[in-house]
């Protein structure tokens, strides 16, 4: 019998150690399909389909302008991207356009019609969004600034050429933090996309009580207030027991004073 109960026991074990190692494979391919499935892409990856879209749609067609559409993950990479486009039609006259790429098989394109324009073409674009990301992160008032306040959301990623005296296009990433109690926190950084120079950097840390310092005194507040309370109840309650004592003493004086001034005048009455 005990022989028996052994062997099951064992076989109990293998069979869950089965199901265990089951369960943990599919978790695992699961996560894997979910993560080459993610439906992201980088800023160059999405510009080489972009560039294929806005040259069929007009052959002369110069890009001016990349912002990021949707969230932007860890990686550097975003749901999609927008890129703008311009193009010579007459005179001064120029066709804006945009091409909106989410993935290679997902683009659309939206045209603005003619007017003038003072846009820049970027040229020497070398730094994809993703490296322009991870050169961000590495910068130690970024870092500080999101360990600081880790909810903060990329608010703005785009490129551009800042100025006609540029020489190189510049990755610009803002992100903010809006605050709970205290107000929003934002911080930004302008990295060169030729050389990966960061050219500015501002970071707004505000006081060195963060939105979980003010959350936490919250919820100290909320558990001492019922003992506050509590505390403040039984001290109106012991003062009310004092009074009450106080004049139950009074009254007890003056009854006793009473029943000796009666005394007296039955004596009085008595000797008379």
């Amino acid at each position: 019998m005990g022989d028996l109960m052994v062997r099951k026991t064992k076989r109990n074990a293998v069979i869950l150690a089965i199901v265990l190692a089951v369960i943990s494979l599919i978790f695992i391919c699961q996560y894997t399909a979910n993560i080459e499935n993610k439906n992201t892409i980088t800023a160059m990856n999405a510009f080489a389909t972009s560039e294929f879209v806005a040259k069929n749609h007009s052959r002369d067609s110069v890009l001016c302008y990349v912002t990021k559409v949707g969230d932007v993950y860890p990686d550097g990479s975003a749901s999609g991207w927008r890129f703008y486009y311009i193009s010579h039609t007459n005179g001064s006259l120029y066709l804006g356009f945009d091409v909106t790429v989410c993935s290679k098989e997902n683009t659309r394109i939206y045209e603005y019609g003619e007017g003038n324009s003072t846009e820049i073409s970027i040229e020497g674009w070398t730094i994809d969004s993703d490296e322009a990301y991870s050169i961000a992160m590495k910068n130690e008032k970024i870092k500080a600034f999101m360990n600081k306040y880790d909810d903060a959301g990329v608010d703005s990623f785009y490129l551009s050429m800042p100025s006609e005296n540029s020489t190189h296009p510049v990755w610009t990433i803002a992100w903010v933090d809006w605050g709970f109690i205290d107000d929003p926190h934002w911080a930004k950084i302008q990295i060169d996309a030729t050389t990966g120079e960061v050219l500015y950097v501002e970071a707004h840390i505000g006081s060195e009580m963060s939105t979980r310092s003010l959350c936490t005194i919250c919820g100290i507040l909320l558990i001492l207030s019922p003992a506050v309370i509590i505390a403040r109840q039984f001290k109106r309650r012991n003062r009310r027991e004092e009074e009450k004592k106080r004049l139950e003493k009074v009254e007890r004086r003056r009854k006793k004073e009473m029943e000796e001034v009666r005394r007296w005048y039955e004596e009085h009455e008595e000797e008379g």
